[in-house]
């Protein structure tokens, strides 16, 4: 059901400052999820009201915060659950031994209730194997089909053939895709190579003349041979004297590292 411009208006007046009984109140012929998914898909924000502590609250999460709930000490200061533990947490606060104890004998407890009415293994539900329409009414089959998705359906954000994504490679280096078709993308250097000078011989690369991978202008691109490609990525890339200097500084580590070694 699409929300109306007076409901829009009342959920952002309401949303910021309401908790979810009161968004359940101001709007009692939605559900609470409809509620938060109309807020979330409006970009509407609760506001930030941060409550300040009284000398008196203070006192009181100081002497009862070990062995009281801590949303019962919330609620008596007025404030949030979450404000409570920030404040311990300054204080240095800790719960009790025999509040976590009987903490661990409720879940205890609780744990034991989900044992008993859980689904035992082997279990076969009622309804498999039967299509909606066998075994839920005739108002629920309705109301999923006008819901669900139809055959073909495809997401919001589908790009089209041509569109233009960037990827970042395990090595950081960012790289444009273009979609050819359905499920079908491409590099979009090498794609706008081939649109000038066809097809990339194997064992060849589309390079970029100036390093910058985003720049996929023809004019940018180099088609180079893995040979050459290998020798501008290692050391017979730089000039013989800076070589010479980078092997000497190699055998020097080495070096030193064989010697601490040894006096290991």
């Amino acid at each position: 059901m699409k929300w109306t411009p007076e409901e829009i208006r009342m959920l952002r007046e309401k949303y910021p400052v309401c908790d979810h009984a009161g968004l359940q109140a101001a709007f009692p012929g939605r559900e609470l999820p409809a509620i938060l998914g109309a807020a979330k898909r409006f970009k509407i924000k609760k506001s930030v009201c941060r409550h300040e502590f009284t000398p008196e609250e203070i006192s009181v999460i100081r002497r009862e915060y070990a062995g009281t709930d801590s949303a019962v000490l919330a609620e008596r200061t007025g404030c949030s659950l979450r404000s409570v533990y920030n404040v311990a947490h300054r204080l240095g606060l800790k719960k009790s031994g025999q509040f976590l104890r009987e903490q661990c004998r409720r879940l205890a407890g609780a744990n034991e209730n989900m044992i008993k009415t859980r689904f035992r293994k082997g279990h076969i539900p009622s309804n498999k194997g039967k299509k909606m329409e066998e075994w839920a009414g005739a108002e629920t089959v309705a109301k999923f089909r006008a819901n669900r998705f139809v055959k073909g359906h495809k997401p919001w954000n589908t790009k089209y053939d041509g569109a233009i994504s960037v990827h970042t490679d395990k090595n950081g280096n960012k790289y444009q895709l273009i979609r050819i078709s359905e499920n079908k993308w491409e590099l979009l250097h090498r794609h706008v190579w081939m649109l000038h000078h066809g097809s990339i011989a194997k064992g060849y690369n589309i390079v970029f003349r100036d390093g910058n991978t985003m720049n996929c202008g023809i004019e940018n691109l180099e088609c180079i041979s893995n040979k050459e490609l290998m020798t501008r990525n290692t050391l017979h890339g730089y000039p013989p004297e800076l070589q010479t200097a980078i092997m000497t500084k190699n055998k020097i580590i080495k070096k030193i590292k064989s010697y601490g070694k040894k006096q290991n």
